[in-house]
């Protein structure tokens, strides 16, 4: 179980980095990052992309 009872069925990874050139922050917060994670519009694509994977799970587990 997530935080905010999000229950997980699926593996998903997502992170946000700062401008490499510039060697800034991160353009938002960890907070608003898990925020959004939260939104029933993000798990909603969270699920599509489970249902309609881009690569093989045969792939994706050879690659990691």
């Amino acid at each position: 179980m997530l935080p905010g009872g999000i229950e997980a069925h699926t593996v998903t990874v997502v992170s946000v980095s700062g401008d490499e050139d510039t060697r800034g922050p991160s353009p938002v917060t960890a907070d608003q990052l898990l925020a959004v994670a939260g939104k029933p519009r993000f798990l909603n694509l969270v699920k599509y992309a489970a249902a309609y994977p881009m690569e093989t799970k045969e792939y994706a587990d050879r690659v990691g």
